[in-house]
């Protein structure tokens, strides 16, 4: 125990006055004599006794009550645990996500909470210590330290932001400069805040956990169309993922579907705890027309993600060009036919249009048995974007070698036709494809042409693991013509799905039903555009972000500390290209939290991380006191200081 004042402990002296006043009495003595005092003697010798008692306790009232009277001017107290920093500078990491929206027992937001105990943090420390409020979106306030007024200025503007940031990148910015203390106040997602450990030992780090009371959510966690390449009018199924995570079951929970702010649909489901639910919407496309999807649930206390948003473009065309030979089947053109899909083109190998094969979205080198030099030029430039090649029945080996890339081997004598190998359903290429996936299911019959080597990926194989169908660095290529003495695949039900694949697959810029907030950029296709025509994000706000041509494409900067949920359409002076629905990332959702066991195993075994266990505002301010200024003790001298002088009364009052 310490002393503030240790000068007042001299007056401990003025202990003596009492001892001295009861010590002696100085009141004269008047004696008077009696006859008979044998009866008055008695009655003397019993009251001095209880006299005695009760001038002991007054003494002993008076002692008490001027000790404890010094001890509260000289103002003793327990010596705090931890000091400040040497360099007065303090960083207060205030993780503001969406998950600190989560209700604290006393029914405030975490969030709330987490700002209360910043205020706290800044009143405890000396005036001319130096802050740094880092959030989630590292603003460029966030570079320099600030008074405490600056930093409360700061602190009353905190908003929810869309970005979650992970301890390593936290540990980055709080340490770019300087040793400063660290005060890291977060709810300690374990989604978003990771597996990493604090490693850093030139700062002191203080964790101080902020533990909402119910973390139990229920969110839609993707959604995704049967079919994103259907055209106008045609109907579709957009298919809906909701997740529970927490350990009870949700009965009866109403979903909902609106398109254009219009009510289109409403489902009942039901979803286990800790578990997945999907649900699936029947839906008509409107051709020509921007759609806005909105799926929506009721859960609560957490609401944030409580709606998914969805677009839907108007389709456009995929552009099909087939560069046939003079033998070709007619299978290209069967395929790709439907008008209301592909905008298709055939040329003869004599007369190719040169223009059209760079603006396609798919070339097929339908049976060419040579490539002439204009059109390896072509190839191997990458000015053609995706490719199928499908061989003929005599071809020179050199040519295709210096368009494929492979290691093209010849076949003298096919081998009688085969069924291929079932194709492997773990390959991204037929993600969607199947309903039903089985290992028994019915392949087409083929033999190869030539053949490349071991291909591990390759989307469809023979009998003896050679593949039969692969995809290349830019596009597609086949073992064998589409002729029926080499094969009876064009006429099996597989040929439609994948030839519709390999055009779908081809198509990179169509835009996707969503984003997340968290993605850096957005690709959108500008083949009308001048380089210089500048497009914005219209929603909300109206916003003209960072962005840059190249080849064809405008690449947009995602705001994504400006925008907020929801749909954006993308926007010249005179037209409109797109619309763009923002969903924040899914990890914000996962609400489970790090216990203090598992803090203390990311804090490792550094002796500069400390953590505290705040409660109520009251009691973090008590703790973060009682570490940085120690246990001040004068309240309870002088409590006890009155309720002695009280005593003191009390004995000469009631004490007979």
């Amino acid at each position: 125990m310490s002393f503030a004042y240790p000068g007042f402990l001299w007056a401990l002296f003025t202990l003596v006055i009492p001892i001295l006043i009861h010590l002696f009495n100085f009141r004269r003595v008047q004696k008077i004599f009696f006859s008979n005092t044998r009866l008055l003697r008695q009655v003397k010798e019993e009251t001095s006794k209880r006299r005695k008692i009760k001038y002991w306790l007054i003494l002993l009232s008076r002692l008490l009550f001027l000790f404890f009277l010094v001890m509260a001017f000289a103002q003793p107290y327990f010596p705090a645990s931890e000091q400040f920093s040497a360099s007065k500078n303090v960083v207060l990491y205030l993780d503001n996500s969406y998950s600190m929206s989560a209700p604290m027992p006393d029914k405030t937001r975490a969030l709330d909470a987490a700002s209360s105990y910043i205020s706290e943090i800044i009143k405890t420390f000396p005036q001319d210590t130096r802050y740094k409020l880092l959030t989630n979106d590292f603003a460029p306030s966030s570079n320099n330290y600030k008074t405490k007024a600056e930093i409360t200025d700061l602190l009353s503007q905190v908003r929810f932001s869309n970005i979650s940031q992970s301890l390593v990148e936290i540990q980055k910015k709080a340490v770019s400069t300087g040793r400063p203390d660290i005060f890291f106040i977060s709810d300690f997602q374990k989604s978003t805040i990771g597996n990493s450990i604090i490693v850093d030992t030139t700062t002191q780090w203080r964790l101080i956990p902020v533990q909402a009371s119910n973390t139990n959510n229920i969110f839609i966690d993707s959604a995704w169309f049967d079919n994103p390449y259907l055209s106008g009018g045609e109907k579709n199924r957009l298919n809906v993922w909701v997740r529970n995570d927490g350990n009870q079951n949700a009965e009866h929970l109403s979903i909902k579907l609106t398109i254009n702010n219009v009510l289109a649909a409403t489902a009942t489901l039901s979803v286990p705890g800790n578990g997945t639910t999907t649900t699936a919407f029947d839906i008509s496309t409107n051709p020509g027309q921007f759609q806005e999807l909105r799926i929506s649930i009721q859960d609560f206390p957490i609401s944030f993600d409580n709606e998914f948003f969805m677009a839907m473009m108007p389709l456009q065309r995929l552009k099909i060009v087939e560069v046939r030979g003079g033998q070709a089947s007619k299978y290209i053109e069967s395929v790709y036919g439907n008008h209301q899909l592909f905008e298709f083109k055939s040329f003869s190998v004599s007369y190719i249009d040169f223009t059209a094969l760079e603006s396609a979205d798919l070339v097929v080198f339908n049976e060419l048995p040579d490539f002439d030099e204009s059109v390896r030029q072509l190839l191997t430039s990458g000015r053609i974007k995706s490719y199928l090649i499908v061989p003929a029945r005599q071809i020179k080996f050199s040519s295709y070698q210096a368009v494929i890339g492979l290691n093209l081997q010849g076949i003298d004598k096919p081998a009688p036709k085969e069924k291929l190998s079932a194709p492997d359903f773990r390959n991204p290429f037929f993600e969607n494809v199947f309903e039903e996936k089985s290992e028994a299911m019915d392949m087409p019959l083929a033999t190869k042409l030539f053949q490349w080597g071991n291909d591990p990926s390759a989307i469809l194989k023979l009998r003896d693991g050679s593949p039969y169908l692969s995809k290349t660095a830019k596009g597609f290529v086949l073992a064998s013509p589409l002729q029926k003495e080499f094969t009876d695949f064009p006429q099996h039900a597989l040929f439609v799905p994948v030839m519709y694949r390999m055009a779908a697959m081809a198509k990179q810029d169509l835009q996707r039903p969503y984003y997340f907030l968290s993605e850096n950029f957005i690709s959108i296709p500008s083949d009308s555009l001048a380089p210089e025509t500048p497009v914005k994000l219209s929603g909300l706000k109206e916003i003209i972000p960072s962005q840059r041509y190249v080849a064809g494409k405008i690449f947009i900067d995602v705001p994504k500390f400006t925008l907020s949920p929801g749909f954006s359409y993308i926007t010249t002076k005179t037209d409109t290209l797109g619309l763009l629905a923002f969903n924040l990332n899914k990890d914000e959702s996962r609400m489970e939290m790090m216990a203090l066991p598992e803090l203390r195993k990311m804090a490792g075994s550094n002796k500069n991380v400390s953590i505290f266990e705040p409660g109520s505002r009251q009691a973090f301010s008590n703790e973060i006191k009682a570490r940085y200024l120690g246990e001040p003790l004068w309240k309870y001298c002088l409590a006890f200081a009155l309720m002695f002088i009280l005593a003191e009364i009390l004995l000469i009052r009631f004490l007979k």
